[in-house]
């Protein structure tokens, strides 16, 4: 199995949580995306890849190299385990009430925009462990190696 992945722009929660109080909607409702079916990291990662010219290559580590390393990335939640679950909601009723999703396209457009307008310093607050993760690849791929 593929592990999903599952978000949520802030803006559609915000634009849900409005619609239903005009109308008077009550309940309790999942408000992860997208809309039904499963998506894949790979799909999260290539759509995202979509909206900049930065030349991007992807390099996928096994789970259970990166378990064995403890190792976690963001937005992504192993398969197996306690958190197997997570990734699986289903948001069928917040759906049929109103709730909707913005193309993952717009959401990384605006979130790399907003990025860029942040200051220099919080800027490096949220950058990736660019380090760690070249010495994982390293590793891995000296791994890979010795195993074909």
């Amino acid at each position: 199995m593929v592990n999903p992945v599952q978000t949520v722009d802030v803006r559609d929660l915000a634009e849900f949580t409005v619609h239903s109080a005009e109308r008077e909607t009550s309940g309790t409702f999942n408000a992860a995306g997208p809309a039904q079916d499963d998506f894949s990291m790979a799909e999260f990662l290539h759509g995202i890849r979509a909206i900049t010219s930065a030349r991007v290559g992807f390099t996928w580590l096994d789970e259970a190299f990166l378990a064995e390393k403890k190792v976690g990335f963001p937005m992504w939640v192993p398969y197996k385990g306690k958190a197997r679950g997570a990734v699986h909601v289903r948001s069928h009723r917040g759906i049929a009430v109103g709730l909707k999703f913005r193309p993952l396209a717009v959401t990384a457009l605006d979130t790399l925009e907003w990025f860029k307008a942040e200051p220099v310093a919080r800027q490096q607050e949220l950058k990736l462990e660019v380090e760690r993760d070249a010495a994982l690849l390293t590793e891995w791929k000296a791994r890979s190696k010795k195993g074909s």
